[in-house]
């Protein structure tokens, strides 16, 4: 359970709107193993599941991904942190041209929603997200294409209880491509 001093609101508020110290960790690694050759994100679809900040797969984009789904329970922390991370960091022309996604909603329904799109666009639209930049069901990159399913799934410090666990792993086990990381 979630200790009684924090912020933290079970089904209400994940904590998106701090920059934990796992994202900054898996900068460190998404950088380290990059510029060493061991991990290669170009030419790769990314999800970002409880991005917060964003950090992540903003990176991933800069590393020359062609398209993100940045993905957080609170619609507000998109609007208010992820989306600024974008502007901030000059990618913006990138949300622009369709490349970034960006979804609010619990794991089970988000999950729901991508199986959807790639069988059937637009069938259910779980977000809970408004305004521009904000893509509903069945646009976005590679909506109604038939190709879904992400070759990276980033995630750090998003876990804070027992029963969120099952949920993350079942959007992990449905949404990574074969090969995935």
């Amino acid at each position: 359970s979630v200790a009684a001093d924090t912020d933290l609101v079970p089904d209400v508020y994940e904590g998106g709107f701090k920059l934990w110290e796992g994202a900054r960790d898996l900068l460190e690694v998404l950088h380290d193993l990059s510029h060493c050759g061991e991990l290669t994100i170009a030419g790769a679809r990314i999800l970002e599941a409880g991005c917060g900040a964003g950090l992540p797969g903003a990176y991933a984009m800069r590393l020359g991904a062609p398209s993100v789904v940045m993905q957080d329970y609170n619609a507000a922390v998109l609007r208010e942190v992820t989306m600024p991370t974008f502007r901030l960091n000059a990618l913006w022309p990138l949300v622009d041209e369709g490349r970034v996604r960006f979804i609010s909603g619990d794991w089970t329904c988000v999950n729901a929603m991508l199986l959807a799109e790639g069988a059937y666009p637009g069938d259910i639209d779980c977000t809970l997200s408004h305004g521009k930049g904000l893509a509903p069901a069945g646009e976005g990159p590679d909506a109604g294409s038939g190709a879904y399913g992400f070759d990276f799934i980033l995630s750090a410090e998003t876990i804070y209880s027992t029963a969120a666990a099952p949920r993350l792993w079942e959007l992990v086990r449905t949404q990574l491509r074969p090969g995935g990381t």
